[in-house]
This record gives C-alpha cells, sequence and structure tokens, in this order.
C-alpha cells in the first residue's frame, strides 16, 4: 500500500504535538519529555506514557496499553492506533 500524505493526515487527526507539557492540554495532546524521553498523551483526565526512546539500541520502546485501558480510554485507543501507524510509516 502506498502511503499518502492525505493517508498520514487522516490517521493522526486528533493528536496534537506540543513542544513540551501543556498546562491546560486537551484530549489527544501529545508531548515528549526530554528529560525521561518518553512520549506521553493527555486523554481528558491523565497523562498516559505511549513509549519510550531509552534503550540499549536508542530505539522506541513502546509502553502496550491494556486492552481494557483502550476500551476504558477512548482517546487512549486513538493515539495508539496513530502511533502505530506512524510507527509504520517509519519502518519501525
Amino acid at each position: 500500500m502506498a502511503v499518502t500524505k492525505s493517508y498520514v493526515d487522516a490517521m493522526t487527526t486528533g493528536m496534537s504535538w506540543c513542544s513540551g507539557r501543556p498546562s491546560n492540554p486537551l484530549v489527544g495532546d501529545c508531548y515528549m519529555d526530554t528529560n525521561s524521553m518518553t512520549m506521553h498523551t493527555w486523554i481528558g483526565t491523565k497523562w498516559v506514557q505511549l513509549g519510550s526512546a531509552r534503550s540499549e539500541e536508542n530505539t522506541p520502546t513502546p509502553t502496550i496499553p491494556t486492552q481494557e485501558q483502550l476500551d476504558k480510554y477512548p482517546a487512549l485507543k486513538q493515539s495508539w492506533e496513530e502511533y502505530l501507524v506512524i510507527k509504520r510509516l517509519l519502518g519501525l
């Protein structure tokens, strides 16, 4: 399957990557904590870690959410699906 810009845009709708942790986040806001090298997304009530860039090879190591978490938090499910699409696009 050829991946187009419109496909990527459609798959990442709702995600908003911020330069730092927002003080008044909206559902779907994401940021990279440069101190811990972890990615987080706001699910409406709390920040959830999506993954970490700390590993022996310095490749992303995802924190995989459980199905129960995905069912309970729709924003987490959307962010996780978008993360998987981006990971596939990058060939990771």
